[in-house]
């Protein structure tokens, strides 16, 4: 009955009816006092804040913040239904596992209590995407390469970004270029130089933009392109010039341009080393370009500039004599207004043994008047014409007249 006494004082004391007393039948009097039962919460947890991270091309983890009234956790598919069954009060991760390539998953989380469940807004998270594989080259020329990969099992929406880099296999990460991304399997990448090693590599990227390894590197030589080679011109007659160049190794062909680039030869073979343009005008000025090519692209143009030739005057005829003087008159032939004639005389010979020849200064005009001649001697004329670059034509047909005594 003592035992029994303590009890209800304790009760008193307290003011929770919650509590127990047990005594020992067989000692009376020896009290054993046990805690409290726990109040049941009055409300439900608040909603835990979900976040995830993929882990591999095939699971997800999802974590989320503790809820301090808990119970426990469940981890919800967009139907409603728990797919991790019911988690302890201190679990605050869950690993998704089983998932495709690349995938999308939306979940939510749920705190439950006796009071009820809160759940968290729904999150979605993409497993990772796998490297690609496979990469290769498949075309080449001085300034671009094409490549291609395999997914790899990744899903049609996945993106691929190329990187690439011409100062080592990205040992040492420098000089690094990337390539906007594409969801196709296949890139041109240009803009590069002629005759260096490029290595290229390639990762995929998720729908959270979070990259995969990356593939094996590939490496490849640009084509180089050809030299230049210098251009001459000689003038072979009125209408015709030829072209001549040295030929260089690495040419598969040649081609000759005006300077505005509008093509004139046609492609000339590798082995070809001058080309004759014709139908031009008389005494012109002509310039043109030579540019060297092959599979990788041209080289940069040489120039070179020269003059068609004059033809040759004609008509040349004694005018007015004096004693001391000759008037000689002749046509241009179809010459241009700025061709230069240049007269010479003797009056040894016709010009057989070309001794006592003078020659008197080059004059555009048609005719010309000699003084300072002696009386009562023959004298030998001729003239010619040169060109803009001083090359002379033949001469027209000799003349001659006898000064009065």
């Amino acid at each position: 009955m003592k035992g029994l006494r303590l009890l209800a004082a304790l009760v008193a004391l307290s003011g929770l009816a919650a509590w127990r007393a047990l005594a020992e039948p067989a000692r009376p009097g020896n009290l054993r006092v046990t805690a409290p039962l726990a109040s049941p919460p009055s409300a439900p947890p608040t909603a835990p804040i979900l976040t995830a991270v993929a882990v591999s091309e095939q699971s997800i983890q999802w974590s989320w913040t503790a809820a301090g009234t808990a119970a426990g956790y469940r981890v919800l598919g967009p139907s409603g239904r728990s797919l991790s069954g019911d988690l302890g009060a201190g679990t605050t991760y869950w690993i998704e596992t089983g998932l495709g390539l690349g995938a999308s998953s939306t979940l939510r989380i749920a705190a439950f209590n006796a009071a009820g469940v809160s759940t968290s807004a729904a999150t979605t998270r993409f497993t990772l995407a796998a490297p690609p594989s496979n990469m290769a080259v498949t075309d080449v020329s001085s300034s671009a390469v094409g490549l291609s990969w395999h997914s790899n099992g990744n899903p049609a929406a996945i993106s691929y970004e190329v990187s690439y880099s011409s100062v080592d296999a990205f040992l040492t990460g420098s000089a690094i270029s990337t390539a906007a991304p594409v969801i196709v399997k296949s890139l041109p990448v240009g803009d590069l130089a002629g005759g260096a090693t490029y290595y290229f590599r390639v990762r995929a990227y998720n729908g959270d933009g979070a990259p995969s390894a990356f593939s094996d590197a590939v490496s490849v030589f640009t084509l180089p392109t050809p030299s230049s080679t210098p251009l001459a011109g000689t003038a072979l007659s009125p209408q015709a010039i030829q072209w001549s160049w040295s030929t260089v190794g690495d040419a598969a062909g040649y081609k000759v341009l005006t300077l505005n680039g509008v093509q004139l030869s046609g492609t000339l073979p590798a082995g070809a080393t001058f080309w004759v343009e014709t139908g031009l005008s008389t005494g012109a000025a002509v310039s043109r370009e030579l540019v060297a090519f092959n599979a990788s692209g041209v080289s940069a143009p040489s120039s070179a500039g020269v003059f068609t030739l004059a033809e040759v005057p004609s008509s040349l005829s004694v005018g007015a004599v004096s004693s001391s003087t000759v008037a000689l008159s002749w046509h241009s032939n179809s010459n241009p207004a700025s061709i230069g004639y240049e007269v010479s005389y003797s009056s040894v010979d016709a010009f057989l043994t070309e001794a006592a020849v003078s020659t008197a200064p080059r004059v555009a005009a048609k005719s010309m008047t000699f003084g300072s001649l002696a009386s009562g001697a023959t004298y030998y004329f001729r003239v010619r014409a040169y060109n803009g670059d001083g090359l002379p034509t033949a001469f027209a047909a000799t003349v001659s007249a006898l000064t009065r005594k």
